[in-house]
């Protein structure tokens, strides 16, 4: 079952992968955090997040 947290994560995590796409990095990451936040065990908001670090 979906939790509304899940949800709510994979709401923050699709807008971080838009504005990733976007090249707007630091607003991404924002969105990642925000996923991260939510739901700590999340490992693509994770990744994704580490990546925009990398790509700074």
């Amino acid at each position: 079952m979906v939790t509304a947290e899940k949800l709510k994560a994979l709401e923050f995590f699709s807008e971080g992968r838009k504005l990733y796409k976007m090249m707007d990095f630091q607003k991404a990451s924002d969105f990642f955090q925000k996923a991260i936040d939510i739901c700590p065990d999340d490992e693509p908001s994770s990744i994704s997040g580490k990546m925009y670090i990398l790509y700074k």
